[in-house]
């Protein structure tokens, strides 16, 4: 019912990112060209500010089209529509949450290593025990 549509946000999302490499590497060789060619008042602001008003065009685009997304997943849920299409937005959002949680688990992870080498430090347990502890929660 909705089909079209998800193929329309896959779209734009893909002319997106060409588009936005495309100014970005044209601004970068602008930019060296026209500093080579001693117009460096012209050339560097290019070489800088077209990258970054590139990636703030990329930023807008991407928040824009999640906020769709999110509208469509919500529409499809409604009305019991499978989310197949759109699956390209769910795994970055995936792969967003599995980052976060790789990283509480690291933290935890040193923690836990300066708590044992603390206690190896302060003579409680002995060298191959803390090696043991380490092994074991670096797995």
């Amino acid at each position: 019912m909705f089909e079209k549509n998800d193929k329309q946000l896959l779209t734009v999302r893909i002319i997106t990112n060409v588009v936005t490499w495309i100014f970005a590497i044209a601004g970068i060789v602008v930019g060296i060209v026209l500093s080579a060619l001693e117009m460096l008042e012209i050339g560097l602001p290019i070489l800088f500010v077209v990258p970054f008003l590139c990636w703030l065009m990329w930023v807008y685009v991407r928040l824009h089209l999640s906020h769709l997304c999110d509208i469509k997943l919500i529409r499809n849920k409604l009305y019991g529509v499978d989310n197949e299409n759109l699956k390209v937005f769910l795994e970055a959002k995936l792969t967003e949450e599995e980052m976060q949680e790789q990283k509480r688990v690291e933290t935890q992870n040193a923690e836990k290593i300066a708590r044992l080498k603390s206690l190896r430090d302060s003579g409680v347990i002995t060298e191959e025990e803390f090696q043991q502890e380490k092994e074991k929660i670096l797995k």
